[in-house]
C-alpha cells in the first residue's frame, strides 16, 4: 500500500499544513495569496518559506499548480478518500487482523 499522507489540519500547524487546511476552504490561491493569507492568520513566515512549503506540498502530490494558481490535488484526495473507507469497512465488519510477532 502507498503511503498515504494526512496533515494536520489544525491551524496552528507547520505552514505546510496550513496551506493544506487553507487549501480546503479556498482555491485556487496564488503564491502572493497564500502567503498574504499566513501572514493576516498571524504567520510570521517568510515569503521564502512560503515558496518552500509550496514546492514541497507539489513535489508530495498534495497541491498541484496551474498556471499561477494552486489546489489541491484531487487524486490524492481519491487517496485519502479510499483508504478511510476501507479502513471504515474494515472496523464496521468486525474484521480482526492480528501478524504474528516474530
Amino acid at each position: 500500500m502507498d503511503t498515504i499522507i494526512i496533515p494536520n489540519l489544525e491551524s496552528h500547524g507547520t505552514i505546510a499544513e496550513q496551506i493544506i487546511c487553507m487549501l480546503t476552504e479556498e482555491w485556487p490561491l496564488t503564491t502572493k495569496g497564500v502567503f498574504s493569507r499566513l501572514f493576516n492568520n498571524h504567520n510570521k513566515c517568510s515569503i521564502q518559506a512560503t515558496y518552500k512549503a509550496l514546492k514541497k506540498l507539489q513535489d508530495e502530490k498534495l497541491i498541484e499548480k496551474n498556471g499561477q494558481y494552486y489546489r489541491l490535488n484531487t487524486e490524492w484526495l481519491k487517496k485519502i478518500n479510499c483508504v478511510s473507507t476501507e479502513i471504515i469497512q474494515k472496523y464496521e465488519n468486525a474484521q480482526v487482523f492480528l501478524k504474528a510477532l516474530p
